[in-house]
């Protein structure tokens, strides 16, 4: 593992984010039937987007919001679009992998970030979030 930002190759990069247990539980839920997951950030993920469109896709570590800080959960970013526009195609076509848990939600254009997952699941053996060293905001290696 990298102990500094010198020692860290693009190809260990991944984002870090805080989500809901229930929004996570679900997306590993359906890792099962091979159905990707969309959520959403109010931040802008600049850095992980280019990574992303360079990449293919990434890994995305996950704690959980009002948890410890510790990473539990694992899965593969595959899109990043910045500053959504929720009247275009692609992004009406996007909502349908919103999950059971994040339907009702309200999704607008004060969103900066809409993500897109797959492979999600929790981590047999979860890590303190300190163990990833922070390389910008949105992007962290392991």
């Amino acid at each position: 593992m990298p102990k500094t930002k010198a020692d860290v190759h693009e190809a260990e990069l991944a984002v870090f984010s805080r989500h809901h247990e229930r929004h996570l539980e679900e997306a590993c839920a359906a890792t099962t039937l091979g159905v990707l997951r969309i959520f959403r950030s109010r931040g802008r993920w600049v850095t992980a987007a280019r990574v992303v469109s360079r990449e293919g896709h990434i890994p995305i570590y996950f704690a959980v919001t009002d948890g410890t800080p510790r990473v539990r959960y694992e899965a593969e970013l595959v899109e990043v679009h910045l500053d959504p526009n929720f009247n275009e195609p692609q992004m009406r076509a996007l909502l349908r992998h919103r999950g059971s848990t994040t339907a009702g939600e309200h999704w607008d254009d004060t969103l900066e970030t809409v993500y897109v997952i797959r492979s999600c699941r929790k981590l047999s053996a979860p890590f303190p979030q300190n163990e990833l060293i922070k390389l910008t905001v949105g992007c962290r290696s392991r």
